[in-house]
C-alpha cells in the first residue's frame, strides 16, 4: 500500500556528495583556465610594452628654496611626465633619477 522511501534518503546524500565533487572539479578547472588566461594576457602586455627608460636629471635649486622642499621637474622627452624631487640641504644643484 505505501512506498518504502528508506533508500532515497541515503541515495540523496550520495547524490549531494557527487554534486559537490562535480562542483569542486568545475571550480578547479575554471580556476586553472582563468589563471592560464591571465598569464597569457600578462605575457602579451609585456611584449607590447616598450622597454622602460631611466636616467638622471640635473636639477638646479631656485634661489631661496629651503632644504626639504619638493620640486616637480618635467622629464625631457617624457611626454609631459614629472618627477618629484626633494631638495637636499646645502646645495645649489643635485641629480634625481627618473623612469619612463
Amino acid at each position: 500500500m505505501g512506498r518504502n522511501d528508506n533508500n532515497t534518503a541515503g541515495s540523496g546524500q550520495s547524490g549531494s556528495d557527487a554534486a559537490a565533487a562535480s562542483q569542486a572539479a568545475f571550480n578547479d578547472l575554471y580556476s586553472s583556465a582563468l589563471y592560464a588566461r591571465l598569464f597569457q594576457q600578462q605575457q602579451q602586455q609585456q611584449q607590447q610594452q616598450p622597454p622602460k627608460q631611466s636616467g638622471y636629471l640635473k636639477v638646479q635649486v631656485p634661489p631661496g628654496t629651503a632644504p626639504g622642499t619638493t620640486l616637480h621637474v618635467q622629464i625631457p622627452n617624457g611626454g609631459g611626465k614629472m618627477v618629484a624631487a626633494q631638495v637636499p640641504p646645502n646645495c645649489s644643484e643635485f641629480h634625481v633619477q627618473y623612469t619612463l
